[in-house]
């Protein structure tokens, strides 16, 4: 066995004499490279071929193997831990050291020091900041410890800063400038292991947990047009034309331009611009603005063929859409439906002055990818050599409203 010997150790308390003889049956395979390579466990029902036992049996012998530190579960995978002659504990083919503690940098901005805000602070399902609480939960459960960055304070740190904070990995979590950029694409050459939530041309070379955009869009598009609702404007509001586009609105409309394709119907231009900045101190003086720039755009779409559909950017775009629509006459949803994306239409502090609630919504499971990105991360620092980065596209549902 590579590193030295198995040190015979006490079994742990069985119930029965035979789920001992069980545990040292499991542990003889626990070595064999063609049952566990890289100490890999194989799934529950092989391992239940292998034993002529239940697969309940299996799970009851697995827990107290876990229970005393003969195996951990990394990113979803049960990995046996071995001990070699010097005390040096390892996982699969990898050497860990004597403790599996590890530290994670997770870069977000605007974390005011915290990783999980206090219970009584709720923040939205739907919130982009319940993908740091997915990431804190996963790494908290498993007794790891988080350093918080912020991207503002790294800009002037070299990539021997990072090394020198003896982190095992780097989650970013949130957009970063360009100077960041450059620090993380150095990290990644100097071996860091880094996984993002960001589908941009600068992550391509790392590892990429990303909600479904394009499948999200889709069954939008599709639900309207089973409604018959066939003239569908995207209303993306907030992006300006003729600068990059983010890679998640381009994935939206490859999923929307899909779905009418397939329905024989012809995909009309998005309709972009900039948002204004929100400097109001009162949530209705911010609607009021929104409201009026909204329908200002929609005039002129509603001049000729207008359209009996619109899919806003966010949930949070919704109240303003739909009185902009009312300003042009138009009545909701009998002639314009809409629909929003992210599903936090319950949290929407604007929906006070508009409650006619969007037809559908898209949830993106927020804190299932922040716990993947976690997954994907350990996983990585179980492989024994590098390999090509990963990509995982989470998928997402569709959300029909109550009218």
């Amino acid at each position: 066995m590579p590193g030295g010997s198995m040190i015979e150790k006490p079994l742990p308390k069985m119930t029965t004499w035979n789920q001992q003889r069980i545990v040292r049956k499991l542990e003889s395979l626990l070595d064999d490279p063609e049952v566990c390579p890289q100490g890999v466990l194989p799934a529950e029902r092989k391992l239940a071929e292998l034993l002529d036992i239940s697969r309940q049996t299996v799970r009851v012998v697995l827990a107290e193997l876990q229970e005393h530190g003969r195996i951990v579960t990394q990113g979803g995978t049960r990995v046996a831990v071995r001990h070699t002659d010097d005390g040096t504990t390892f996982t699969g083919g990898t050497a860990r050291g004597k403790s599996r503690h590890r530290t994670i940098g997770v870069v977000w901005a605007h974390h005011h020091g915290q990783v999980r805000p206090p219970l009584e602070n709720r923040v939205p399902p739907g919130s982009w900041s319940q993908v740091r609480f997915g990431i804190a939960d996963a790494l908290q459960a498993r007794g790891d410890s988080v350093l918080l960055l912020q991207p503002g304070n790294l800009q002037d740190k070299p990539v021997d800063w990072l090394a020198a904070q003896r982190l095992d990995g780097l989650i970013i979590g949130t957009e970063v400038p360009e100077e960041i950029v450059v620090l993380l694409a150095e990290a990644r050459r100097a071996g860091r292991i880094i996984v993002t939530s960001q589908d941009e041309p600068w992550s391509q070379a790392m590892d990429r947990v990303v909600p479904d955009h394009q499948g999200g869009a889709y069954a939008l598009t599709e639900f309207l047009i089973k409604r018959r609702r066939r003239k569908i404007l995207r209303f993306w509001a907030g992006v300006a034309n003729g600068t990059p586009r983010p890679a998640w609105l381009t994935q939206r409309d490859i999923g929307h331009e899909r779905a009418m394709r397939e329905a024989s119907l012809v995909a009309r231009p998005a309709l972009e611009f900039r948002e204004v900045q929100d400097t109001c101190e009162k949530v209705h003086d911010w609607f009021e603005i929104c409201k009026h720039l909204y329908a200002g755009y929609l005039a002129q779409a509603f001049t000729a063929d207008a359209p009996d559909a619109i899919m806003a950017l966010t949930d949070g775009h919704v109240p303003a859409v739909i009185a902009a629509c009312r300003l042009l006459g138009k009545r909701v949803p009998e002639d314009v439906a809409i629909v929003g994306f992210d599903n936090y239409w319950a949290d929407v502090p604007e929906r006070r002055f508009e409650s006619t609630s969007p037809w559908a919504s898209v949830d993106k499971h927020n804190h299932d990818i922040g716990q993947a990105m976690v997954e994907l991360l350990l996983s990585r620092l179980a492989e024994p050599t590098p390999t090509p980065p990963q990509l995982r596209v989470m998928k997402t549902d569709l959300i029909v409203l109550p009218g």
